[in-house]
């Protein structure tokens, strides 16, 4: 199943879920990083939300456009996306949309183990984006059960992550400062793509929203 079919059972083993995942992802970097180069640089659109470029689009749908329009702390978002644009460190293949739809879990002879899919958006990028991305999923999806469980669930998979790249500690403490600033507009990224489907009034945009501002 994929990742995100399994978590919706009665009692998923997070734990085994995070680790399979940051060793796919940790594997991934490192053994892609030698393409990097062959391949376009990519950068998420959502870092270009309010200066002319990708992110025009959503400036042409009412319901994006409404809650840009409205968006509590505006100021401070764009001074933080500003931020990561040029805080922006591409270093490897990056995957660029790794959420638990594009990740599936299969069985193998060492255990449990995650294949990711769906690179169409790939490109030369920074780590943290991706790394970012599984974090995200994780405030989503684990923001109603305990902290511990949540603080815990994040440290296996960067656990996990750092002990599959083999990166250097100097390189991987740069990429875990840049993570946190990445899950916040990622979460700003899901919201936008709710509104789209569900409205702005709707509960899971103004819970996604909530989170978004808090972090």
């Amino acid at each position: 199943p994929s990742v995100h079919a399994y978590m919706q059972r009665s009692q998923p083993d997070i734990a085994m879920v995070c680790q399979a995942l940051g060793q796919a992802l940790g594997m991934a970097h490192r053994d892609l990083a030698p393409l990097s180069r062959s391949v376009p640089p990519a950068i998420p659109w959502i870092l270009h939300l309010f200066i002319p470029g990708p992110a025009e689009f959503v400036w042409g749908h009412p319901h994006m456009r409404w809650l840009l329009e409205h968006l509590p702390n505006r100021w401070h978002w764009q001074s933080l996306l500003k931020q990561l644009r040029h805080q922006w460190r591409p270093q490897t293949l990056m995957h660029g949309d790794l959420k638990w739809d594009n990740s599936v879990l299969y069985r193998s002879a060492f255990g449990p183990k995650v294949c990711l899919i769906d690179w169409e958006l790939a490109g030369w990028g920074d780590p943290a984006w991706d790394l970012a991305c599984l974090v995200q999923e994780l405030c989503t999806s684990l923001q109603q059960k305990e902290q511990n469980t949540l603080v815990n669930s994040i440290h296996i998979l960067w656990s996990s992550y750092c002990a599959a790249t083999r990166f250097s500690w100097q390189l991987l403490e740069k990429i875990r400062r840049r993570i946190y600033a990445h899950v916040a507009v990622r979460l700003l990224q899901a919201v936008l793509e709710e509104v789209k489907s569900f409205g702005p009034s709707a509960e899971c945009v103004q819970r996604t929203l909530h989170l978004a501002n808090m972090l």
